[in-house]
C-alpha cells in the first residue's frame, strides 16, 4: 500500500488508467528533471495516486513532497517549492 493511504479494512489499490497517466507524468517529469501539478477536485485519489507512483523511485533519486496551498498563484507555487526545507 502507498505511505500514508488510508484504506477501510479489505480495500485496495487498483491501478486504474487515471493512476497510470499520473505514473506516466511523473516518470516523464523525472526523465526531464522537471515538476508535475496534479490537481482536481477533492476526493478524487490525487494523493494516493502520486504516492503509487513514487512508491518505488529509481536508483539514487530523492522524493520530497512539498506542500503546497489550495489553489495558490504560479508565484505561491515558485515559493513553495523554491523555499528551504524547515
Amino acid at each position: 500500500m502507498a505511505a500514508g493511504v488510508v484504506l477501510p479494512a479489505g480495500a485496495r489499490l487498483v491501478r486504474t488508467s487515471p493512476v497510470r497517466a499520473v505514473a506516466e507524468a511523473v516518470g516523464q517529469a523525472m526523465a526531464a528533471e522537471g515538476a508535475v501539478c496534479v490537481f482536481g477536485d477533492p476526493g478524487r485519489g490525487k494523493t494516493a495516486a502520486v504516492r503509487m507512483a513514487l512508491a518505488q523511485p529509481p536508483a539514487g533519486w530523492k522524493v520530497t513532497w512539498v506542500p503546497v496551498p489550495v489553489r495558490p498563484s504560479v508565484a505561491g507555487m515558485r515559493s513553495s517549492v523554491s523555499s528551504p526545507m524547515r
